[in-house]
């Protein structure tokens, strides 16, 4: 039987311990590559002890930027977020993790190719700013097939502008393959609504 997104490849950033990668690897989709995005050493640790010996499953213990080198990650809160954005409400700014970035288009040109199918989750606690903006202008944007964004951005005093701003650099060139993750994510009344039933929803709704 074909598969809902056969040989299509899965770009998860911002893969923390693996709550998307859960839903993802399922066979039922039939994603050929899955790229797992994570810069924390502790939630890649829980990755590679989880989906090392998945062969579809590239994991890279770096986040995406718009630069290459060192960055401070500023977290963890009760539920292991953590930020580039010392601001963000939800994270303790005393708590700092240096990490790796890698410049998002350089990912792109050396990862992605504009020939498959690639489907693209972003929840990276505000990083979805200058990814997003480094995509757009590198183009390397028209890769991305299929988009879910979450803007965390929204919760960091002083960023919250960037959405709008995003979202009007996206429509200028006509970049419409995205959806926000509200509106992806809206739950069916009266039912439990964990993460990867999220992810279910919004990969079943792009097949």
């Amino acid at each position: 039987a074909r598969k809902m997104f056969d040989g299509a490849v899965f770009i998860d950033c911002g893969s923390h311990a693996g709550v998307t990668l859960e839903e993802a690897v399922k066979p039922c989709y039939g994603f050929k590559t899955i790229h797992a995005i994570e810069p924390m050493p502790n939630q890649f640790a829980q990755l590679r002890a989880t989906y090392g010996g998945d062969l579809r499953v590239d994991l890279h213990n770096f986040g995406l930027a718009d630069y290459t080198g060192p960055a401070d990650i500023y977290g963890s809160n009760d539920i292991a977020e953590a930020s580039m954005y010392a601001a963000k409400r939800d994270v303790n700014a005393a708590v700092v993790t240096p990490c790796q970035v890698v410049e998002a288009s350089e990912f792109f040109r050396q990862c992605i190719s504009a020939d498959d199918r690639n489907v693209m989750k972003f929840n990276c606690e505000g990083a979805e700013v200058p990814i997003l903006n480094n995509l757009i202008d590198s183009g390397e944007i028209w890769k991305v097939s299929n988009a879910v964004i979450t803007w965390d951005c929204s919760c960091i005093p002083g960023e919250e502008h960037h959405e709008a701003e995003l979202i009007a650099r996206m429509q200028s060139i006509g970049f419409d393959r995205w959806v926000g993750s509200v509106e992806a994510f809206d739950p069916p009344p009266g039912i439990p609504w964990p993460h990867p039933a999220k992810i279910a929803q919004w990969l079943r709704a792009i097949a």
